[in-house]
């Protein structure tokens, strides 16, 4: 099946499957974006990861199927997370939150 993107000011969205990508198109130039409530994917998972190994495991789990995705549960262990180490407390991990945790962006 052919893939299909939805070019949207929140990234590049596959409308088939709704994973967030990692790139963002403006003025033809790729940025990076957050992941954030509603992305979904192994990017998703291993954030998941990272904030367990830091105490942050609050309801939410990487070993079942609905762990790919972002939602409540997560969102809070990221503000919980960006709270207590002093970054921009706004629920969306993106390179500073990730690399605080010990993760690679790229």
């Amino acid at each position: 099946m052919k893939n299909h993107l939805l070019h949207t000011p929140d990234g590049v969205r596959d409308i088939y499957n709704g994973e967030c990508k990692k790139k963002l198109l403006l003025q033809d130039k790729l940025h990076e974006v957050l992941l954030k409530y509603g992305c979904k994917g192994d990017d998703v998972i291993e954030l998941k990861k990272l904030l367990i190994a830091h105490g942050y495991d609050q309801g939410i789990t990487t070993d079942t199927k609905s762990s790919q995705y972002f939602r409540s549960s997560t969102r809070k262990m990221v503000l919980a997370y960006q709270k207590d180490n002093s970054l921009q407390v706004d629920g969306k991990a993106g390179p500073e939150t990730i690399r605080s945790l010990g993760g690679k962006y790229e």
